[in-house]
């Protein structure tokens, strides 16, 4: 695994956040509730199966999460790390399970 990769994955969270003017508590707070999911299912990855999350990985899913919080439909995404990644983020903040929620978009 790139020892490199955390600091890529915080980062990115962190230049997100840099782009609000000043964060509120409820922002820093989610922001560290997606970092600290996106370590634990990163590094379930690499010990389970031997896979790597990229940022990449992490920006792609990132694109789809407010899609998916707003209109409660989460699309089956192809690649499978990203579809994990997401549906990891929407149980952590809604606290469902989402395999019966899926849209084939």
């Amino acid at each position: 695994m790139d020892r490199n990769e955390p600091k890529g994955i915080q980062e990115l969270f962190q230049q997100l956040m840099a782009r609000n003017q000043a964060p509120g508590e409820s922002a820093k707070r989610l922001s560290a509730l997606l970092v600290d999911c996106t370590l634990k299912y990163r590094d379930e990855m690499y010990l389970e199966k031997g896979i790597v999350v990229t940022v990449e990985d992490v920006q792609r899913s990132l694109s789809w999460l407010l899609p998916a919080l707003s209109t409660g439909n989460i699309p089956q995404l192809a690649n499978e790390i990203q579809d994990g990644l997401l549906r990891r983020w929407v149980s952590e903040l809604t606290g469902a399970d989402q395999g019966a929620q899926v849209s084939h978009e």
